[in-house]
């Protein structure tokens, strides 16, 4: 009786021991998460007119693609299981919404979905995009501004005028941009190049910050347990941009 309850105690122990180095691993680490649950299928494809103010799209483990439209129209397809797991709201905004939130993430994923968007070449106003495990990439260069929001998912972007990107859990990779406000908890930041007309600003905690390329510009660097290099650094110069790391790197070449 006594060895039974020995062996108990130590199955119990050893679960806790496992789960929590699970916990961490799923919180600190980003996976690219195993989906399951059924084949996925073109669920609907829509057409609008380029005049609309923004477009919204709020996902729940579903990815998100941005794509060249071949025309002077925004085009969307929704792929999935269920064509109820996806809301279109259409008036001065276009807004797709996944309601599907009864799916589980915790590093398996038991959905199989995706929102493409094709936008025009010469679409000028605003892209808003919230997800949740969902990583979001674009083909194209944005005209205007993108506002992203993800946990659990990469974002991987061309260029824009202005980007604001906020992360948990995913890195970011862009190429351009002339303003950005970034911020990422365990998820790294790499950008090709900076070209910065007004002054920016980039946040980390736990994840490294590597800059390629940039314009003349003062860059204001301030660390908690990273290291800092910068090949060259104007005082003087007339944008900033300031950068906070916890627990992370950051290299740049200007």
């Amino acid at each position: 009786m006594k060895m039974n309850v020995i062996k108990i105690i130590l199955l119990t122990i050893i679960a806790l021991l496992l789960s929590g180095i699970l916990f961490v691993l799923l919180t600190k680490y980003k996976f690219d998460y195993i989906k399951f649950g059924g084949s996925e299928k073109l669920l609907k494809e829509e057409s609008y007119d380029i005049n609309k103010k923004k477009i919204i799209v709020n996902t729940y483990a579903a990815e998100v693609e941005i794509k060249e439209s071949k025309d002077e129209l925004i085009h969307i397809e929704l792929y999935g299981e269920k064509e109820t797991d996806y809301i279109i709201e259409e008036n001065d905004n276009l807004k797709i919404e996944d309601k599907s939130k009864h799916n589980i993430c915790i590093g398996f994923c038991f959905t199989n979905r995706h929102i493409v968007v094709y936008l025009p070449n010469d679409y000028i106003s605003e892209l808003e995009l919230k997800t949740i495990s969902g990583d979001v990439t674009s083909e194209i260069d944005f005209v205007n501004k993108a506002t992203i929001d993800t946990t659990s998912g990469d974002v991987k972007l061309k260029g824009n005028e202005e980007i604001n990107i906020n992360t948990v859990s995913g890195d970011i990779e862009m190429e351009n941009a002339t303003k950005i406000d970034l911020g990422t908890t365990s998820g790294d930041i790499k950008i090709d190049s900076l070209n910065l007309e007004s002054d920016s600003s980039i946040n980390t905690i736990s994840g490294c910050i590597k800059i390629s390329e940039t314009n003349d510009i003062y860059i204001d660097t301030h660390t908690v347990s990273g290291d800092v290099k910068i090949e060259h650094n104007n005082r003087h110069a007339d944008i900033d941009l300031k950068i906070n790391t916890t627990s992370g790197d950051i290299r740049i070449k200007n």
